[in-house]
């Protein structure tokens, strides 16, 4: 995957300098050497890598994240799984109202943000929770956010290169085309040919950057269902094997969840939903379980398409060797997250379900209380 990348990078390097050797060499001999040159570079300009957009900060993290200083107890949970797998300790933790967890790179200096759901979060126990943890920062001890970087930004170059030399036309193109046609022979004859001329000379080059985009994007999505594996192992070393297989089964529950929250929202529920949601996944019998992880594996469902099927993801981790928990977490180091975490539990109840916001943040403090 990396070398693919590479490679791509490589051809806007070779672009910029035959360039720059077209402009030194042709300029002298042949009046269509700076303008081969200067077209080249511009070319070159349009199609390099977004580095700024990509190794950019976005604004206000420091106000939306999780800090040390402002969760001494979730940091020092991470940090604790951080050693136990030699990875990497978040600098951030975003937590956001999405069914899902993640992790990645930013700033020119590459923090490590931590990205929590608090939907998955509040259905899972202690053991899962230290498992995900321990599946997120998987990601960086195998580099998956490093080689991932490296291949978007490849990617982006190609789709510049497809808009680049793209030989359909526009619709301001066609507009002018059609006005050009009413006019005298000369200028009917031109508009016809052109499109045509478009084509033989951009259509090659279109055709080939088209398709090295869908191969580097087939080839990162191989990689990276395979980094999702290796991240299961690695949370399954810190978390248990039977609390990585759980988790992947609590995975296969999204649907269920979206459904709960979408009737609290149209009874106009006004307290702390997430004990409620709880509560309702815990309910289910495991008749309906094992009814819905079979419907799962038919189905074939993913997080998104850069992850394995779930049901592909709980049976290579049932025939991996099973492993005992590396982390162990108290009752009481529990309450202590959650209290961190009480903001932005009510934020993600405001956002989902439409709880008032100070309505949700006195029941999650009434909840972490008791």
């Amino acid at each position: 995957m990396t070398i693919a990348a590479t490679l791509v990078h490589l051809a806007t390097v070779a672009l910029v300098v035959g360039s720059i050797l077209a402009i030194k060499t042709w300029s002298g001999k042949y009046w269509w050497g700076w303008p081969l040159g200067i077209f080249g570079l511009l070319l070159a300009l349009a199609v390099r890598p977004q580095v700024w957009g990509v190794l950019r900060k976005p604004r206000g993290l420091d106000e939306s994240c999780l800090t040390r200083d402002r969760a001494p107890a979730l940091f020092g949970l991470l940090d604790r799984c951080a050693a136990q797998l030699k990875a990497p300790a978040p600098d951030y933790v975003l937590v956001d109202a999405r069914f899902n967890a993640s992790t990645r790179d930013i700033g020119l200096r590459r923090k490590k943000l931590l990205t929590l759901g608090v939907p998955l979060w509040s259905i899972l126990t202690g053991p899962q929770r230290v498992a995900l943890l321990g599946h997120e920062m998987g990601h960086q001890v195998n580099r998956d956010v490093t080689h991932g970087l490296w291949a978007m930004m490849a990617r982006r170059s190609l789709v510049e290169w497809v808009k680049m030399f793209n030989p359909r036309e526009s619709g301001f193109e066609r507009f002018t085309r059609r006005r050009r046609e009413r006019s005298d022979f000369i200028q009917a004859l031109a508009s016809l040919l052109t499109p045509l001329f478009i084509f033989l000379v951009c259509g090659p080059i279109f055709l080939v950057a088209l398709g090295c985009y869908f191969w580097l994007t087939r080839l990162d999505l191989r990689c990276g269902q395979r980094a999702e594996h290796l991240a299961d192992e690695l949370g399954a070393r810190l978390g248990s094997s039977a609390a990585a297989t759980s988790l992947a089964e609590r995975l296969a529950l999204a649907e269920s969840v979206d459904y709960f929250l979408r009737r609290l929202k149209s009874e106009r529920f006004k307290e702390d939903p997430w004990p409620r949601l709880r509560d309702y996944i815990d309910s289910i019998p495991d008749h309906e379980l094992r009814r819905r992880l079979l419907l799962d594996e038919q189905r074939g469902t993913r997080i998104d398409a850069t992850h394995p099927a779930n049901y592909l993801r709980r049976r290579l981790l049932a025939a991996r060797p099973q492993l005992p928990a590396a982390v162990e977490v108290d009752d009481a180091e529990w309450t202590a997250i959650d209290a961190e975490l009480r903001q932005y539990y009510a934020m993600a109840a405001h956002s989902l379900i439409g709880t008032p916001l100070n309505a949700a943040k006195r029941a999650a403090a009434k909840r972490v209380a008791a």
